[in-house]
């Protein structure tokens, strides 16, 4: 069962303008969009053939390696933007600094496997290799263009560009839109393996080897509200950023909205 209206804003995904005033208002403008994109009905189309048509190795290296190129820079680009927010604050409201780039890395620690104080996690990209392995997904796969469509590497490129290389507002558009994706996409894959466990061989729905998916699952929520945090500070602080908050946004999720059609047309064919 698809857990909820994708086209609907779930509750942490919702500004109180009564609170957050002009910055709550230009929020849920750049929410809406996202969960109004093609993207979604894509990703949503993708959930669906997931859980009815169980993937061949074929299928499935190119699911992954499409999808590796992103997923390998999200923890460093979030790591990045943390710092970067927290170095353009020290300047001007330097007791804001840290607070409010903690926002922002609180997805990372999670991403790096450190989310407890006393006890070390498996980094997520160890995850996804484990994962990748049990499906009979190797390394050579993950690598090959006979594999890896060009939507994902630009995916990839893109995702190195937004974190690093354009405003803070482009860079938290683009943040909010790859969290709150996050937190649908992660249960679509999840429910899909989950539905073919004997094919895939697993042991049973609650195998360890889909760690990678299931953990997403559960923080995801949890980011795209503290990535929410975070936007409607600067929102509130400067209400013309939400220009550039919104470009981010789209940014991301035009790249996104390739990439699943490409693993669409690739995957499934003959249902797509």
């Amino acid at each position: 069962m698809m857990h909820s209206d994708p086209t609907t804003l779930q509750s942490n995904e919702v500004a109180d303008v009564a609170v957050d005033g002009v910055g709550g208002r230009e929020y849920n403008k750049v929410a809406e969009a996202i969960v109004s994109h093609p993207a979604i009905q894509e990703l949503d189309k993708f959930g669906s053939l997931l859980k009815d048509n169980p993937l061949d190795l074929d299928s499935r290296a190119a699911f992954l390696a499409t999808c590796w190129p992103f997923f390998k820079t999200v923890a460093a680009g979030i790591l990045i933007l943390s710092a970067r927010i927290t170095d353009e604050l020290l300047e001007t409201d330097p007791w804001d600094a840290q607070p409010q780039g903690a926002f922002i890395l609180f997805a990372s620690v999670d991403e790096y496997g450190l989310h407890q104080t006393n006890k070390f996690n498996q980094p997520h990209h160890i995850l996804f290799k484990e994962l990748s392995e049990h499906l009979g997904v190797s390394t050579y796969h993950l690598a090959s263009s006979d594999f890896v469509e060009h939507a994902g590497k630009a995916m990839g490129e893109l995702s190195n560009r937004y974190y690093r290389d354009v405003s803070i507002g482009q860079s938290l558009g683009f943040h909010l839109a790859s969290e709150m994706v996050s937190s649908r996409e992660f249960l679509y894959f999840l429910e899909g393996f989950q539905n073919h466990a004997e094919y895939y061989g697993l042991k049973d729905k609650n195998d360890p080897v889909l760690s990678f998916f299931k953990v997403h699952s559960i923080v995801e929520p949890m980011h795209a509200e503290t990535g929410k945090k975070s936007l409607l500070y600067f929102l509130n602080r400067d209400p013309e950023m939400a220009g550039d908050v919104m470009e981010g946004a789209l940014a991301f999720m035009d790249g996104f909205d390739n990439m699943f059609k490409s693993i669409n047309s690739r995957v499934f064919a003959p249902h797509a």
